[in-house]
């Protein structure tokens, strides 16, 4: 429910910068010429024709059938069906993500990284991106009057730092591990260069920064729609999936990394609230609370 995309960060104008830079691929400027010829078609059909109704008739049973112009294909084609965006973070998403961007740039071997290691703090200069591979990496923002707020979470295929690529700006906040990780480590300058020579890494990362606005937006909008209790019980779910705890049955175990006022912020309650709605799922049976940090999770079969 809740991984990074926190209703924090929401303020990013310098990502849909980022997004509209996205170059136009050639199937979209095969489409758009499309487009212009299907304006010049509907135009010429508007055209009154000199010739009389019968006439046309009789000229067309004598004459075979016109192949249809490519323009003619195109608006004759059936709508598309709409794009459904999966932003849940899966495995198998994940391990595609990795692959991919793998292939398109040149990273450092993945590093292993201890709990509470320190990727770069609030105010640092954005010279690196990192790759999650395995793991967990906390945003977190210390307020001027010091108080520790958690904005979100990476998960897995998830980049770090990127989004300060083409802005002259220091990190607004810091990253985290919050269990021990695996990450791949590139210079910034090296991304930004490689996606202006090679359209395919261009088009990927738009692509990654246009899902992590959509994820944003998801996770506010379940913030407002859903209860409380919903909130809690699918972030609990997400990182036990994340850190490998879902077993058959319904059930799932999970060590928890965070502590009660970061798991608080992440559902975008207070703490007195947050430990109320978790003992409201203990109640119920959804969860079961074994240890300090093991957490056992049971969800009925629909």
């Amino acid at each position: 429910m809740k991984r990074n995309k926190s209703p924090i960060p929401l303020g990013d104008d310098h990502v849909l910068q980022t997004v509209a830079a996205v170059p136009v691929s050639s199937a979209d400027e095969e489409s758009q010429g499309l487009t212009r010829k299907t304006a010049v078609v509907a135009a010429s059909l508007d055209q009154p024709s000199s010739t009389s109704a019968d006439t046309s008739k009789e000229s067309t049973k004598n004459r075979p059938a016109r192949k249809r112009s490519a323009a003619e294909r195109f608006v004759g084609m059936p709508p598309a069906p709409p794009h459904h965006a999966h932003l849940q973070w899966t495995s198998a998403r994940a391990t595609r993500t990795l692959a991919r961007w793998r292939e398109l740039f040149r990273w450092d071997p993945a590093q292993r990284y201890s709990q509470k290691s320190v990727l770069f703090s609030q105010a640092d200069e954005a010279k690196s991106t990192f790759l999650l591979a395995r793991g967990i990496v906390k945003l977190a923002y210390s307020s001027p009057d010091g108080g520790q707020h958690l904005l979100g979470l990476r998960y897995p295929g998830d980049l770090i730092g990127d989004w300060w690529l083409d802005l002259r700006m220091h990190c607004p906040f810091s990253a985290i591990t919050a269990v021990p990780c695996e990450i791949h480590r590139i210079d910034s300058a090296q991304i930004r260069d490689r996606a202006l020579r090679d359209q395919n890494a261009r088009h990927f990362h738009g692509e990654t920064l246009q899902r992590d606005l959509c994820g944003l937006a998801a996770t506010y909008l379940a913030l407002k729609g859903l209860s409380p209790t919903d909130i809690l019980e699918g972030l609990l779910w997400e990182l036990a999936a994340v850190l490998g705890g879902l077993a058959s049955q319904g059930t799932a175990r999970l060590v928890m990394p965070f502590s009660n006022a970061e798991m608080a912020d992440l559902c975008g309650l207070s703490e007195s609230h947050y430990k109320k709605v978790r003992r409201e799922l203990e109640k119920t049976g959804r969860v079961r609370h074994l240890a300090r940090k093991l957490w056992v999770l049971h969800r009925e079969k629909n």
